[in-house]
């Protein structure tokens, strides 16, 4: 896919007014979430849950199941957990999300991952949380 090139609104997530713009680059269209059954020994098994949801961080976590189930995103090979993707509609964290209007439809830059803090990928998300599209943050 061609890099498509957007200027976004920047919206205040708590009364939703555009506070600025921002620009950002699409690397991918519409693409499915993964899910996936992984063991102890796969390299992403920290963020992966026990038929309960609990993570290898929770004192609940079933540490006698065989398998457990992750869900993530992936960009150019690189397999980004779902876990480690923050929403940041969660207006105590995050001051602002990213919108735009394409073929009359509104859409959202809303979650980005938490393990590059320097360049992280952004996402768009569709509304049943299903399918997803990769972004870069050019300026703004």
């Amino acid at each position: 896919m061609k890099p498509k090139y957007l200027e976004v609104d920047t919206i205040d997530n708590n009364n939703q007014s555009v506070i600025g713009y921002a620009y950002f680059t699409r690397l991918t269209s519409w693409k499915d979430v993964r899910h996936i059954d992984v063991t102890k020994r796969h390299s992403l098994f920290e963020s992966a849950t026990d038929g309960n949801g609990y993570t290898s961080h929770d004192k609940e976590f079933n540490t006698n199941q065989k398998k457990y189930y992750l869900d993530y995103v992936e960009y150019k090979k690189y397999k980004i957990p779902l876990s480690s993707c923050a929403n940041m509609f969660n207006n105590f964290y995050f001051p602002f999300v990213y919108r735009y209007s394409e073929n009359g439809e509104i859409h959202y830059i809303h979650s980005f991952d938490m393990d590059d803090y320097f360049n992280p990928l952004y996402f768009e998300f569709s509304e049943d949380g299903e399918r997803y599209r990769v972004y870069e943050k050019t300026r703004g």
